[in-house]
């Protein structure tokens, strides 16, 4: 949690990066509906389409976490890497509970 909060904090300071991170998060949470929520959550994977295979979340999910990781070990990454981290795993969450909530 302590890097989390630290991409919080450092917010302060953001980015142009850092903002769409922001409210890319933002928008899943204040959708009114969870239909909403679903078609921010596949924007930010990149996925399309009212159901989306397993496979193809879960090939998605470790495609972008190793892109996200791989310049995590970069000191200017440090608060960027816990962000995208953040929004990918809440995103993959949404189109999971999705895929679940309709088998």
């Amino acid at each position: 949690f302590a890097g989390l909060a630290a991409a919080f904090v450092g917010g302060a300071t953001a980015t142009v990066h850092n903002h769409e991170v922001f409210s890319s998060i933002d928008a899943i949470f204040l959708c009114q509906a969870f239909e909403d929520a679903h078609a921010v959550a596949l924007g930010v994977l990149n996925l399309e389409g009212p159901r989306v295979l397993p496979k193809e979340v879960k090939d998605n999910f470790f495609g972008k976490a190793g892109a996200i990781l791989a310049v995590a070990p970069l000191p200017s990454a440090s608060n960027k890497t816990w962000l995208d981290l953040v929004r990918l795993c809440l995103s993959v969450e949404v189109v999971r509970h999705v895929a679940a909530s309709s088998s």
